[in-house]
């Protein structure tokens, strides 16, 4: 692969122009599965002051498929059946759409047309809570692409006075993901192939319908294919914050930091046939816990040769998207440390001694499937404890 950046200094030292800068990019790679890919950015950067100024771009990026997506073996996998078999004499959909043997005689011609015999279907029982399925990896795998525009504005302190060292951006960011790489699940596709959504004319050969089969003495649903595919779009939509401050405060020096995310669209379609489902403030299995609001404040005040700083996580209320009355509580996190670099003969050593998760929180555990019922990258698990450490500096 190469790459190349350039920047260039258009404009400097005019009427609201303190400085305008143009910053291009481009990527080039030789993927010996996928061929060849090419990436590019596009950014600015406007100063109207030396205080103030907005900066943006849009870039295209790309992702080869993973070495496990592309050439994972097919192995069987025992999903879960979701409303179970269509077929089966005892199915029913509280929603309606999903269609049943019992009571549709399209779905009942369905069945038939899938291998299991008219004189047979009245009597087919499927009682299992799990398909037969078969997931893997796939070797016609392309690239993902994505697409981000960002943009947002920039504050700087001017270095004296009480604001002198206050800083503050505000970006907006908005990435849009296609041909992103995932598999449909056994559900799913058994679900789709009975819904007239999805198979309008109640045809076998549906895509949905295609995507597994059946055994030819029982009729049991077999090879639910769990391959992986690039069939699914994501569309991201957020704003992020970020505030620095420093002052002098007593015979020592005083910071803090605060940042904030929030995030308006986090939006996923399935398919080319689906519509996009919205995952914001929602914690589900496919995509784990998704706040809309996480916030970080950190207080720090350093004297001599000692230093102290506590940080405040947050992160917003969600619900669960497979039981959307269930909620998920807010949670609050306090970390502490204390730090003292040494001086003199042993100038370059540091000690710190800290805290982590102060109060002792639990993580949340909420009703989807998913790591022992909670999300470890965003929740604590392992609760209060303490840390130390010694470093050293060669001078």
């Amino acid at each position: 692969s190469a790459y190349l950046e350039a920047s260039f200094p258009l404009l400097s030292d005019m009427a609201a122009v303190d400085m305008f800068e143009l910053i291009v990019g481009y990527r080039f790679s030789d993927h010996n599965i996928v061929g060849n890919l090419s990436s590019y950015k596009v950014e600015f950067i406007w100063d109207l002051t030396d205080q103030f100024g907005f900066r943006g771009g849009f870039q295209q990026a790309l992702r080869a498929p993973s070495i496990d997506e592309l050439f994972k073996p097919a192995t069987k996998n025992f999903p879960g059946v979701g409303l179970g078999d269509p077929c089966s004499n005892d199915f029913t959909d509280p929603a309606g759409a999903v269609e049943g043997a019992p009571t549709s005689q399209r779905a009942a011609d369905l069945c038939v047309a899938q291998g299991i015999s008219a004189a047979v279907l009245p009597s087919y029982l499927f009682a299992n809570d799990q398909f037969e399925g078969l997931s893997g990896g796939n070797v016609n795998l392309q690239e993902e692409t994505a697409d981000t525009i960002t943009f947002g504005a920039v504050w700087r302190g001017a270095g004296d006075g009480f604001f002198g060292q206050f800083s503050a951006s505000l970006d907006y960011y908005q990435i849009e993901i296609e041909d992103v790489i995932d598999a449909i699940d056994a559900d799913v596709s058994v679900e789709r192939c009975f819904d007239a959504s999805f198979n309008p004319n109640f045809e076998n050969s549906n895509e949905f319908c295609q995507l597994f089969t059946r055994d030819v003495g029982t009729g049991t649903v077999l090879d639910v294919s769990e391959i992986q595919a690039n069939i699914a779009s994501q569309e991201v939509r957020g704003i992020d914050l970020q505030i620095d401050y420093a002052s002098e405060l007593g015979s020592g020096n005083f910071d803090a930091t605060f940042v904030a995310s929030y995030l308006l669209d986090w939006d996923e379609m399935i398919t080319a046939a689906d519509p996009f489902v919205s995952f914001a403030g929602t914690a589900s299995l496919n995509q784990d816990v998704l706040p809309e609001l996480k916030t970080t404040l950190i207080l720090g005040y350093g004297i001599g040769g000692f230093d102290t700083d506590i940080r405040w996580r947050y992160i917003d209320e969600l619900a669960d998207e497979s039981f959307p009355d269930f909620k998920l509580d807010s949670v609050n996190y306090i970390d502490i440390t204390f730090g003292y670099d040494f001086e003199g003969m042993v100038d370059g050593l540091r000690a710190r001694i800290g805290l982590t998760n102060a109060t002792d929180e639990d993580p949340i555990i909420y009703p989807s499937s998913q790591q022992s019922n909670t999300d470890p990258a965003q929740y604590d698990v392992l609760g209060r404890r303490w840390f130390a450490s010694l470093t050293y500096s060669f001078q």
